[in-house]
């Protein structure tokens, strides 16, 4: 006869068990890697540790310049032959590996993560520098540390 009084006692502590892992459930979807990306992206100030044109240094081009995003914006400081001061961006792939630039300039985004973020585009203009044509054509591959 003790080992029924035990039964009710344990039916209600495996009750009470039970309900209280569903309450701990979390319904939250889990994050796409668009969402990811953009609160990697949009943590703070990019500042460049080297950029490459061609292959070549070419960070004479892009003194102090950063980068600052938002969800759907930018804005760069100091030097940037290829980068406007502020302007848009949108994703253009579903795994967050390629941005759309102000609707005219499709960007790679090699790599990122809490400190380092890497860049790859094709520039297909000239640029004017001091008077003279200086032809910045080609890939650029930036590196930038938060």
């Amino acid at each position: 006869m003790i080992k029924h009084t035990y039964l009710p006692i344990l039916s209600i502590l495996l009750l009470a068990s039970a309900l209280s892992g569903l309450s701990s459930c979390d319904d939250t979807p889990p994050k796409t890697q668009q969402e990811v990306v953009t609160e990697q992206l949009t943590a703070g100030t990019w500042r460049l540790e080297t950029i490459t044109i061609e292959g070549e240094d070419g960070a004479q081009l892009f003194k102090d310049f950063g980068l600052t995003f938002t969800a759907d914006g930018y804005t760069s400081t100091g030097t940037t032959p290829v980068w406007k001061r502020s302007g848009t961006w949108t994703f253009l792939n579903e795994e967050a590996t390629r941005i759309n630039r102000d609707n005219e300039l499709d960007i790679d985004i090699v790599s990122i993560d809490e400190t380092t973020l890497k860049l790859s585009l094709t520039w297909n203009r000239e640029t004017f520098e001091g008077g003279r044509t200086k032809s910045l054509r080609g890939r650029h591959e930036f590196t930038l540390k938060r």
